[in-house]
């Protein structure tokens, strides 16, 4: 029986390759990722690799040099299933909103809507010029013309079908994964079901390989090893059924064809679990190659395997199945401090991730890690045209090109925060002590039986060093180490003094952290503390471009404060538990933000949130290739 449903046709006219503007005047905040949880992956017609990224709603593209790309439109949700169609354009399916999209290789996306389509998966062009999908939510098997005509085929032996591919007798061929048979469809809606308890178990991914035969995965290996052992099946165009044994293989899931053999990625569970790249000669001699990721997608292409892992990896084997690469950028960490740096770059450390990363106003992301780089907590532009960062136990100095050196080693017990001190020394929080590196290399600590743990260290404009010495007590140290102390009566139980900096008014500005306060305290002493509803658990705070106080304000919004007292708020759902912000060098302010993101907000509120490797670049690609 045949169904055809009412078609919709929508086009969306925004593509976007990544580091070009998103949007209009005012763009939605948008995780600006160029892997994230990579699913399909093929060969497209102007030899780039191309790929599904379910995690961030876009189509990613690797070129020839290692650079990655993203297109993005509206109407893309959680893109599945990739293939290039007769038309020189991309087809995929969408998991998300149940459609079907086509990209062009200049990134246009159209996306195109049924009511026949429900959970589509696979895709592969026909033999007629339309592509074919599986609709896994419907046991359906649809077909798209070029054009967007959109028809479906029910039939009772189809259930939730995966993979599809065509066939070498014009028909189109699917692994029916919950009938645990293998089906062929003809273009003229005609069905035949192939079943076999022994060969076939939870059929996923399917291909036409070399030798004129189908070939398909068997998921069921994977959970059933004692009843079904061969992680892939053939079954020839007359129906013949047979499947190859592979030794702890386990079971299999992506299936490709290329240099006149079979390829597939196979997975054991339990404690013993591993991800295996398993290849089937024409001789039908099967070799394993375990692979240091989880293995979904495959594709062959430029004399090589590539697979995606449905994370934020796409791997690479070469043919002698030794040469391994993967496109793995490196994360961004929970990103902890954040300052401008001499080269016009952002700078950042990762305390979990021991690293310290730099992002450039356009998005472009690095990240330096080393034995030298150890919980790297506070960070700040040094005198020298190098940034400077607290490590545990040390003092690290890091060049724009990502050299370091460290300084104090024993001497310290846990440097914190840091600035440059009006003597254009480096002055730093130390435990129970105030630290100060001198440009020498030489580190003085300077104590005070009122210091009960330095944070906010910062330079005053009265040429003292000014920093939290107690939970509720900022302290003010001049040059030749006398120590002023002055109290904040501040509400409820504070954690501290989280962050200082000098105002435009020549006072103080701090953050009280859960305390619910903006806290100013002149050079004389004078403390004042600014209550509001749109004051929540406060830390970093820093002078905007307007000559407001900006501060990160918990849960999910950046505060504003200006120099009289008038406190706003800006929330979006794209920012999540901020820690600290700094003015940028291109008039709006940058912050860290949550567990893996870098976040930009504008002077009037408008939030942008770069995450990992916008875009990623080949200094990613480890090794080149």
């Amino acid at each position: 029986m045949r169904r055809r449903g009412a078609v919709v046709i929508l086009i969306a006219l925004v593509s976007v390759l990544v580091g070009a503007a998103i949007g209009r005047a005012a763009p939605p905040a948008q995780p600006l990722v160029a892997l994230s949880a990579p699913i399909a992956i093929t060969r497209g017609p102007d030899g780039a690799l191309w790929f599904t990224n379910s995690g961030n709603r876009t189509i990613g593209r690797l070129s020839t040099d290692g650079v990655l790309n993203r297109f993005t439109a509206p109407g893309i949700r959680q893109p599945w299933g990739l293939a290039p169609g007769p038309d020189g354009a991309l087809w995929y399916t969408d998991r998300g909103n149940n459609t079907v999209g086509r990209v062009e290789v200049n990134g246009r996306v159209d996306v195109f809507r049924s009511k026949t389509i429900a959970d589509p998966v696979g895709i592969t062009a026909g033999p007629d010029g339309a592509m074919w999908f599986t609709n896994h939510g419907n046991d359906t098997i649809g077909r798209i013309t070029t054009g967007g005509r959109i028809r479906s085929f029910a039939g009772r032996g189809i259930r939730m079908p995966i993979g599809i591919t065509q066939g070498p007798d014009k028909a189109l061929w699917f692994a029916n994964n919950g009938a645990n048979t293998i089906g062929r469809i003809g273009i003229d809606g005609s069905l035949t079901v192939y079943r076999s308890t022994v060969h076939i178990s939870r059929p996923r991914d399917i291909v036409l390989g070399p030798d004129g035969a189908l070939w398909f995965t068997n998921q069921g290996a994977l959970w059933h090893p004692a009843l079904h052992k061969d992680p892939i099946g053939r079954i020839t165009p007359a129906g013949a059924i047979s499947s190859v044994h592979v030794p702890h293989a386990g079971g299999g899931f992506a299936i490709t064809a290329g240099h006149a053999s079979l390829w597939f990625t196979a997975r054991r569970s339990g404690a013993e679990a591993t991800d295996t790249v398993v290849r089937i000669t024409p001789g039908g001699r099967p070799s394993a190659y375990h692979v240091h990721m989880r293995a979904l997608g495959i594709a062959f292409a430029r004399a090589a395997l590539w697979f995606t892992d449905g994370s934020s990896s796409i791997g690479r084997l070469g043919l002698d199945g030794r040469t391994q690469a993967y496109i793995d950028p490196p994360p961004i960490d929970e990103p902890l401090k954040i300052t401008t740096g001499p080269d016009g770059a952002l700078w950042f450390t990762s305390e979990e991730g021991a690293s310290v990363g730099r992002i450039t106003t356009a998005g472009h992301v690095r990240i330096f890690t080393g034995d030298r780089i150890v919980s790297p907590d506070g960070i700040t532009a040094g005198p020298d045209r190098a940034v400077w960062f607290t490590n545990d136990g040390t003092i690290g100095r890091i060049t724009t090109g990502g050299g370091v050196r460290t300084y104090g080693g024993g001497k310290l017990v846990q440097a914190s925060d840091l600035t440059v001190g009006p003597d254009h020394a480096l002055w730093f929080g130390n435990g129970a002590s105030i630290g100060r590196l001198a440009p020498d290399g030489t580190v003085r600590l300077y104590t005070d039986p009122k210091l009960t743990w330095a944070s906010a260290v910062t330079a005053g404009p009265d040429g003292a060093v000014w920093a939290g010495v107690g939970a509720r007590t900022i302290g003010r140290l001049s040059l030749d180490g006398r120590m002023r102390t002055y109290r904040v009566r501040v509400r409820g139980y504070p954690y501290g003094i989280f962050d200082m900096t000098t105002g435009p008014d020549g006072a103080l500005w701090f953050t009280t952290g859960s305390s619910f306060a903006i806290g100013r305290i002149t050079t004389e002493g004078h403390v004042r503390l600014y209550y509001d509803k749109d004051v929540k658990d406060t830390t970093g705070i820093t002078v905007g471009p307007d000559g407001a106080l900006w501060f990160t304000n918990g849960g999910n919004s950046i505060g504003r404060i200006t120099t009289d007292g008038r406190i706003s708020a800006f929330a979006s759902r794209e920012i999540t538990s901020a820690s600290d912000i700094t003015a940028g060098p291109d008039g709006a302010l940058w912050f860290t933000n949550g567990e893996h993101s870098i976040g930009r907000i504008t002077t009037s509120g408008v939030v942008r949130i770069y995450m990992r490797d916008y875009p990623a670049r080949a200094d990613v690609v480890r090794p080149p290739f």
